[in-house]
């Protein structure tokens, strides 16, 4: 068990063996480093920078907030791509600072200490006397058996992220923990990272092994620590614990939120670092374990989202995604017909529960047009497109296409992009005057301009030239 002697002992030999390391250092070149493997990560304190790098689907965060911490404890990024470990940008936390965790330079050379790495991962974040903790990390951390050899934390960085679910569901992240901790300090110093969710008790803390033992350089996740890892300071002789994907129980449609915290145990030095991404509200079995995400190296990635569609009921919605990834992409647009349950689209339209229809011209492609019989009494539907590789898929967001009676694209009848010209006049009176046609025909249908039924009667006459003299009204798709 640690006591404050043994803190201060650790402290002392840490600042001795520093010195004797910082010179053969100097000596070293940058090309010991992995040839392209450098995590770029960028400290910021934006907290609305920090919930986009958290690329969330199926939910809306409403806010985030530094709930503890100072300046260089949080940040972004990217770049961790170079197989074996790697995961989607994100953002960052450590007990440290995020400034530089690439590499570091000689950590393999045969006269690095791992018990004494250099000042790029020793950091004290809060000075003396404060220790930089929380309640909550101090409370989980004391109950027996949560964080091995615990006394007290220190240096903690902790994020809180408020969000809404629409319908009821589990949250998920995926996350990378490294520590230089390992290997000379395990189980001695154990920096742990922590995920709290709708209250700060130990039983809300949801990110366990299953033995429920926190994530830690200890004995938490035994077989998942590496030192595989190329892009990080927790390279080799340094670990990881790798590819974990966190599920929640379900929790409630509404406004939730999660807090987000890593620290350092027992002592404010050598210093641990998480990266979290993919936030999302899916399905899943309630625990943490290996990660659902493959190598994001190889896999696709979302470059645009689809866009929110305004449009009238006669009128097809456009939507389209970017995405990138190696090999051929395949797409599959998909309309939700129920609480968590999607329906592949496809060219011949399918029935909805709610009793109209939905199809899509081309609902295998990167952009499509999807046509929507509407429902009784429903305008909103939801679609998105699941992009997919050898290596892996990804979905997007959910685009909400609006299906109103009041747009206006109806007079834009020449369809020149142009509303409120002479134009359409002249085009719908030029249809008009042709005389007698078949009424499925579109043109037909269109100069029925008022739906009573009867083409060709001066009311349609009238009822186009009342929606012209109205004025400004929004187009479909804008």
């Amino acid at each position: 068990m640690n006591t404050p002697r043994t803190t201060l002992a650790r402290y002392r030999r840490f600042n001795s063996r520093r010195s004797a390391w910082l010179i053969p250092l100097s000596a070293l070149s940058i090309g010991a480093l992995p040839a392209g493997a450098q995590v770029v990560t960028t400290p910021t304190m934006n907290t609305t920078a920090l919930g986009n790098a958290l690329h969330p689907v199926g939910l809306q965060i409403t806010s985030v907030s530094i709930h503890n911490g100072v300046a260089g404890q949080f940040g972004t990024f990217t770049n961790f791509e170079t197989l074996p470990v790697t995961i989607r940008p994100g953002i960052v936390l450590s007990s440290g600072d995020v400034t530089n965790l690439g590499p570091i330079p000689g950590a393999t050379d045969p006269g690095y200490d791992p018990a004494s790495p250099p000042a790029q991962v020793n950091s004290q974040m809060t000075p003396e006397p404060d220790s930089g903790g929380t309640p909550e990390f101090d409370a989980f951390g004391l109950v027996s058996g949560n964080i091995e050899n615990f006394n007290g934390c220190y240096d903690v960085a902790a994020l809180r992220v408020d969000f809404v679910l629409e319908d009821d569901s589990p949250i998920k992240f995926d996350f990378l923990f490294g520590s230089v901790e390992f290997p000379f300090w395990t189980s001695q110093f154990t920096d742990s990272f922590l995920v709290f969710l709708d209250g700060t008790a130990p039983s809300d803390q949801i990110t366990l092994d299953f033995a429920g033992n926190a994530v830690q350089v200890g004995s938490s996740f035994a077989g998942l620590e590496t030192t595989d890892d190329q892009n990080s300071a927790f390279s080799n002789p340094h670990a990881v614990i790798h590819h974990l994907t966190t599920t929640s129980p379900v929790i409630g449609g509404g406004d939730h939120y999660v807090i987000f915290e890593i620290g350092d145990v027992n002592d404010h030095i050598l210093d641990s670092a998480v990266f979290i991404s993919n936030l999302r509200a899916e399905p899943g079995t309630p625990g943490t374990d290996d990660t659902e995400d493959p190598p994001y190296v190889n896999c696709p990635r979302i470059t645009a989202q689809p866009a929110d569609v305004f449009t009238c009921p006669s009128r097809l919605a456009s939507v389209a995604v970017g995405a990138t990834g190696v090999e051929a992409l395949t797409y599959q647009w998909q309309i939700r017909i129920a609480s968590e349950t999607w329906a592949n689209l496809g060219v011949a339209p399918i029935a909805l529960p709610c009793g109209g229809f939905a199809s899509a011209d081309n609902p295998n492609a990167a952009a499509t047009q999807v046509s929507i019989t509407p429902c009784p009494g429903q305008s909103d539907y939801r679609v998105r497109c699941r992009v997919a590789n050898d290596c892996g898929d990804v979905k997007t967001n959910q685009a909400i296409i609006t299906i109103s009676d009041s747009c206006c694209d109806s007079i834009d009848f020449n369809n020149d992009t142009s509303f409120f010209d002479p134009q359409d006049i002249e085009a719908f009176l030029s249809v008009y005057g042709e005389g007698p046609c078949i009424p499925d025909l579109a043109t037909c249908n269109d100069i029925d301009f008022n739906n009573d039924g009867s083409l060709f009667d001066p009311c349609d006459i009238d009822s186009f030239l009342l929606q012209f003299a109205e004025g400004p009204c929004t187009p479909c798709g804008v």
